[in-house]
């Protein structure tokens, strides 16, 4: 099909179960440093060319009738979304889905590999992705985003992948963020270690600056940002979205490792902190109080009484109280933290003035 034929502006509903994209793997042409725009070009458009469809549809027509069963078990209507960049390792997609999958034997998924015919070159009209692709996600209810390498995710550049991000949480689709099981340590251990290097790798997202295969794609994709919900709104929402994972990320890891780190893990103290403040700013104060507390009576053991940093804690802790109103517990907390300020930093110093000024906000 060619850009001048008759479009058919529905969308393919079809989804794979993982076994169908495992198959692909035992193909003779297939190798373990394959893209997933390797395996489109060396084996699903050659096995689809002759009928000109999806590999989906080559399935469904390819099994013989009495073997319709079978054919129920590999392809239904897809009911989660895979959001993916066609540059990453195929071997690294499907760990990312078997992770899924292990979640739920249920998932017909839609990874756009297998589920679009991969013949012809026709483009959907601007108007189809704000409403028939953003309808559809709405539909499945569930999208995959498969982040790879985690600390340089090609997929938070493509325009592609952003939009898809973006309706995933405009329909209030169940968002799942995976990465491949390889790259699961570094990414803890960066997070037990290294927290606010997480969140500046992750959360610097920038629509108008992520790009597409195609020029007139990525033209089309950031009009029609600007036309729905505008740039610097479509990049927090989706911020949003990713800071909430790394706070379950967080969270999930202090749950697993709270005994087993000493007092004096300033790494330690520092994730209860952050995550605190992520929690902090989704609204989830009662969630936040715990991780504030045990952070300031670790660094109280670790840096002294009488630290900046425990002034820092202290302030972290009182703003929370004073957050939700209960100013009698944060004004001693903003007090001592002011006087702390004022003894290692002098009476002068910037941080006693917004100390002093949050609690000015605090009667």
């Amino acid at each position: 099909m060619t850009t001048t034929d008759k479009i058919d502006n529905s969308f393919p509903s079809l989804g794979v179960k993982l076994s169908v994209l495992q198959e692909l793997t035992r193909n003779e042409k297939y190798n373990s440093n394959m893209t997933t725009t390797d395996v489109c070009m060396s084996i699903i458009k050659p096995i689809t060319n002759e009928k000109s469809c999806s590999y989906a549809e080559w399935i469904q027509s390819s099994i013989k009738k009495e073997n319709e069963i079978s054919i129920n078990l590999l392809v239904d209507k897809a009911n989660i979304f895979v959001s993916h960049a066609w540059a990453y390792k195929f071997s690294d997609v499907l760990d990312a889905l078997e992770q899924i999958s292990n979640e739920s034997t249920n998932y017909y998924f839609w990874f756009d590999l297998v589920c679009v015919s991969q013949h012809g070159t026709a483009t959907r009209p601007q108007e189809w992705w704000s409403t028939t692709f953003m309808t559809a996600i709405e539909t499945m209810n569930n999208v995959i985003v498969i982040l790879s390498p985690w600390d340089n995710p090609i997929h938070l550049t493509r325009a592609w992948c952003l939009w898809e991000l973006y309706c995933s949480v405009y329909t209030k689709s169940n968002l799942h963020i995976v990465m491949p099981k390889i790259q699961q340590i570094s990414f803890i251990e960066r997070l037990c270690n290294d927290f606010d290097d997480i969140l500046k790798k992750l959360c610097n997202i920038d629509v108008g600056n992520a790009k597409a295969y195609l020029i007139n794609d990525q033209e089309m994709i950031l009009k029609t940002v600007k036309d729905k919900v505008g740039i610097l709104e479509i990049n927090q929402m989706i911020i949003e979205q990713i800071q909430k994972w790394i706070a379950e990320k967080g969270l999930l890891e202090i749950t697993k490792n709270s005994q087993i780190h000493n007092d004096n893990d300033k790494n330690f103290a520092l994730l209860l902190n952050q995550v605190g403040l992520l929690l902090k700013q989704q609204g989830k104060f009662d969630e936040a109080e715990p991780l504030f507390k045990r952070s300031l009576e670790m660094v109280e053991k670790i840096y002294g009484d009488d630290s900046v940093e425990v002034a820092t804690r202290l302030n972290y802790l009182a703003e929370l109280y004073r957050t939700k109103t209960l100013f009698t517990k944060a004004e001693p907390l903003f007090i001592r933290s002011i006087n702390i300020r004022e003894k290692n930093l002098g009476p002068n110093h910037p941080d006693v003035a917004t100390c002093l000024n949050n609690l000015g906000e605090a009667y």
